[in-house]
């Protein structure tokens, strides 16, 4: 058997995934005197002794502040006006993340250079504070958008006297900080988060979660679900709404256009039932592109498993990261994603472990040759990067090897005169297949 190749690899189809989550309200703040206040003195006590801390939510502006205004979607005090955690948009959508582990820190943060965020949709955002290894680091819809190095004061968070908590607007309540649009399921950990934890959870609800310190879900109450009972209390005019993100673990296409667009969307809890998606496939979810329709980025994409049933997926200069493992039923790509496994077995008579490092800018690609009888007819051709050991399991037909007897062989993969030990093989059935 006979292949080139730059990158070497057995991969798996993936199976059921866990159910979506479908938010049943919001809070809506009018950006004029409309915030939620937890009291003073609250989730910083918890966090003592604590090596990080990351604060999540999710929000849907309905207008940006311009120029020093603020839309403050958080700000938890140690003490007077030194915020302990603070996360907000400025100038019309740029993103502002930061906080202390001492009273007498500065404030370590971080502030994305252009606007990260639009009026309307529904965004996921984080912010981590690493106290440890002195960094904050900001996320969007559950990819890295910002990294800096800061120098915090201690390696562990440490309490002061504490003053009030509030989401919706800063300490002290300054009326250009008011936010506007909606903010749900709100989350706060005594722990920095990492990027997978992020994706794996930013969809779901949660329970019994190690690190969770707070958990307000704002479905009709301010109740703490964390356990921790740092309920809060509505102030101003602010008030639950029916508008609310749905996201679940599978999308699928039901129309050509751009992959960030909502309507080109439907979404699913159980990969049967569909409705119509009130936001784009993001990273944790699965998404398929169906026959006959043609997708393309415009911008750089994620999700956690794309599966091509046919239709065109166009990634041009932009980036498209797949967590999981890319399958290709039919259908085309123009342009190489990163991907982590790949499952092709009857269209491109390949798969890949989805174990390892990601492979970048990924290609693969089968064809017939005229190799028989020295070698089947039947070569592949794989490209990409990526560091460590990856398996690759290569399928092949009656067709593609004249229906030979394997009784007494053993196939073997070739890069041209390099032979690759097998480490599994089936040449009793068709498909005939070889894993080195």
């Amino acid at each position: 058997m006979r292949y080139n190749f730059v990158i070497i690899f057995v991969a798996v189809l993936l199976g059921v995934f866990a159910s979506c989550y479908s938010a049943e309200k919001s809070v809506y703040f009018d950006g004029a005197g409309d915030y939620i206040t937890l009291g003073s003195n609250k989730t910083q006590n918890g966090m003592n002794g604590a090596t990080g801390l990351t604060l999540e939510t999710w929000v849907n502006p309905t207008s940006l502040r311009t120029g020093t205004g603020r839309n403050v979607i958080a700000d938890f005090c140690i003490t007077g006006s030194n915020s302990m955690v603070m996360m907000y948009f400025t100038d019309s959508g740029k993103f502002r993340f930061g906080g202390r582990s001492i009273s007498g820190d500065g404030f370590q943060d971080i502030q994305t250079t252009y606007a990260v965020v639009s009026t309307g949709k529904w965004f996921h955002i984080a912010g981590v504070l690493d106290f440890t290894n002195d960094t904050v680091k900001i996320y969007l819809n559950g990819e890295l958008i910002e990294s800096k190095n800061v120098t915090f004061g201690s390696d562990t968070y440490t309490s002061s006297t504490g003053s009030t908590e509030i989401i919706g607007c800063n300490q002290p309540l300054t009326a250009t900080q008011y936010f506007h649009g909606y903010i749900d399921d709100m989350r706060i950990w005594k722990a920095p988060r990492t990027q997978e934890q992020l994706q794996e959870n930013m969809t779901n609800t949660l329970s019994g979660q190690t690190n969770l310190l707070g958990y307000w879900k704002f479905d009709d109450d301010l109740i703490d679900d964390s356990g921790h009972s740092y309920t809060g209390t509505l102030m101003g005019d602010s008030a639950f709404s029916n508008t609310s993100f749905q996201f679940g673990k599978y999308y699928r296409t039901t129309d050509a256009g751009a992959w960030k667009l909502a309507s080109n969307w439907e979404v699913s809890s159980d990969n049967a039932n569909w409705t119509t998606a009130t936001a784009y496939p993001i990273a944790g979810v699965t998404a398929y592109i169906r026959t006959t329709d043609s997708m393309t980025l415009g911008a750089n994409a994620s999700c956690k498993n794309l599966i091509m049933d046919g239709g065109t997926l166009t990634i041009g200069s932009f980036i498209m990261n797949v967590s999981g493992t890319l399958t290709e039923i039919s259908g085309t790509i123009t342009g190489s994603p990163n991907i982590l496994g790949y499952a092709s077995p009857s269209n491109k008579r390949l798969e890949i472990a989805e174990s390892g490092n990601v492979i970048n800018a990924f290609s693969a690609s089968t064809s017939i040759g005229s190799n028989l009888p020295q070698k089947i007819d039947r070569e592949w051709t794989i490209s990409g990067s990526f560091t460590g050991n990856k398996s690759v399991t290569f399928y092949w037909d009656a067709a593609d090897d004249d229906s030979f007897n394997w009784a007494s062989h053993i196939p073997s993969v070739y890069n041209g005169a390099t032979e690759y030990t097998q480490t599994a093989y089936n040449v009793s059935t068709y498909p005939h297949w070889v894993t080195v």
